[in-house]
């Protein structure tokens, strides 16, 4: 369908609600190099709110090899400013601004203003990570090497309602422990007096649900539970059908069988909310946690979580389908109606405004509580004072993982602290070059592995000495593309993002999420 709405695509993703948290948000990118600005190209084109950028150098004539938003005529010129100017051109609802400044002083003298932003971008800047930390702003480093990439994710924590997951298929049938509206029409329904249309259309979850009742009933109440009862129950189910070759509807009951011998559950990521220490402390006043605190509430009372309402797609007249979807419905809106009653206790304990948590934000989490989740980040600061080095360690044992190069660049980064340069930014440094960092990589790798049985190649430590501090274009839009859905991930509270490091290896054209 045609629409004059420019955003209407991505609307369609995240909705009115996440675009509206994106064109509030506001983005500071702290240096001004190629991935930066990709970065912030895939930011303005959907609509974030302003951006910043905070960068002391001119445009060179390498800037206008390496960058699409810099021209030869702009040499010499703010690279701040030019780059500012070229992306608002892009999309006149974002608003911005430069500030023409060395990066690491602005980090170290204007933490402030950092904190007037949602997210940091950092491309080229050492101090940030604890500052991050104590300014509570999200964070995302981008470092990029020749043909390899590093992003890096940081924020206290991601609390995401519409975490749209894509290997979890998310219905709400009841199937098991029907409400009594539900189990109430399922019982009504009376195969014999259907014809075979009307029985061929009988919606499979009310057949499961009609044979689940008759088998509890003979069965002290209870589920069928070990593998000759579970057989003896598809049978049940199978001869109920008329022919099971052709009517689908039972086609489908047998497929979704196994709902009918699964008591009811949340998923691990909803547990784990539920066993975190923050669900309980009334000094956390934020609205998610409150909305968690009044779900576990309900859980604990109803031993289910409210009701979404929706239903799958399944093969059904339109007055069965029409008829479920109202008692579906009507059980929603109760059990929303229980929830927030729940939740103004919540509040009250907390010493919270009621108020200060919006009608339609009760509405999405509700419909949402099935797939909550929680993503705790350890900070780059912890990253380097306090790594856990038992997953990388098993890596560094797979030829086909990107591992090494996580130790390589974080080699370079010490090298380039000690230095204040790049490694093999000449070529009568490349030996003495190659030399230091191969003791400050297996400085690391004496940390990761004491015993001494984890090696790094000699290749991955000259390639990333020959790639120096370029970048090449087509890899900065590749981490800009990769990074930008991760600043979204992380403004709009939607999707999971990934934790906490990515490794990008251009020569084998592979990608790698790390955590230390």
């Amino acid at each position: 369908m045609a629409t004059d709405d420019k955003y209407d695509r991505q609307v369609r993703l995240w909705g009115r609600h996440g675009q509206k948290l994106l064109s509030t948000s506001k983005v500071l990118l702290l240096g001004a190099n190629a991935s930066g600005t990709e970065t912030l190209k895939n930011l303005v084109l959907p609509g974030v709110g302003s951006i910043t950028i905070v960068d002391g150098g001119l445009v060179s004539e390498r800037d206008c090899g390496t960058n699409f938003f810099v021209t030869e005529d702009t040499i010499g010129q703010s690279k701040a400013h030019v780059m500012t100017q070229n992306l608002l051109e892009l999309n006149p609802d974002v608003s911005g601004d430069h500030i023409q400044h060395d990066v690491d002083n602005f980090v170290s003298t204007q933490a402030d203003l950092i904190k007037n932003y949602n997210l940091v971008i950092a491309t080229e800047v050492n101090l940030l990570s604890k500052i991050a930390q104590q300014c509570g702003v999200s964070l995302i480093i981008i470092r990029q090497y020749g043909l390899i990439g590093y992003i890096r994710n940081y924020k206290k924590e991601s609390t995401v309602v519409e975490s749209k997951p894509s290997d979890v298929i998310v219905d709400d049938l009841r199937i098991s422990n029907p409400f009594h509206e539900l189990k109430e029409y399922a019982l009504s329904i009376n195969y014999d007096d259907c014809d075979d249309m009307i029985h061929s259309h009988i919606p499979y979850n009310v057949i499961l649900i009609k044979t689940l009742e008759d088998w509890k009933s003979t069965h002290e109440g209870k589920l069928p539970c070990n593998q000759q009862e579970k057989d003896e129950f598809r049978s049940i189910l199978k001869g109920k059908s008329r022919d099971f070759s052709k009517e689908l509807n039972f086609n489908e009951a047998m497929d979704k069988v196994f709902k009918c011998f699964q008591k009811p559950s949340v998923r691990d990521s909803v547990q784990d909310i539920f066993d975190d220490p923050k669900i309980d402390d009334v000094s956390e006043k934020s609205n998610y946690w409150l909305l968690c605190r009044a779900l576990k509430r309900f859980h604990e009372t109803h031993g289910d979580l409210p009701l979404t309402g929706s239903l799958p797609d399944m093969t059904s007249t339109t007055d069965f389908y029409l008829t479920l979807q109202r008692i579906h419905l009507q059980k929603a809106a109760e059990d929303q109606q229980q929830f927030e009653e729940i939740l103004l206790q919540v509040c009250n304990e907390a010493q919270v405004q009621p108020s200060q948590i919006q009608p339609e934000d009760i509405k999405q989490f509700c419909l949402n509580c099935q797939i909550l989740e929680v993503t705790k980040f350890d900070s780059p600061e912890q990253e380097l004072t306090a790594p856990d080095f038992d997953d990388l360690l098993n890596e560094l044992f797979d030829d086909e993982s990107a591992a090494p190069w996580y130790v390589v660049i974080r080699a370079v980064e010490n090298f380039r602290a000690k230095n204040q340069r790049h490694p093999g930014q000449s070529e009568d440094q490349f030996e003495p070059d190659f030399l230091s960092l191969r003791q400050e990589v297996d400085s690391i790798l004496s940390k990761i592995s004491p015993d001494g049985s984890a090696k790094i190649d000699d290749k991955y430590i000259r390639e990333i000495i020959r790639f120096s501090d370029s970048q090449l274009h087509v890899i900065s839009a590749f981490l800009g593309g990769i990074a930008s859905q991760e600043a979204i991930k992380l403004l709009i509270s939607q999707y999971t993002p990934f934790n906490h490091t990515l490794i990008y290896d251009g020569i084998q054209q592979k990608c790698q999420v790390i955590k230390v």
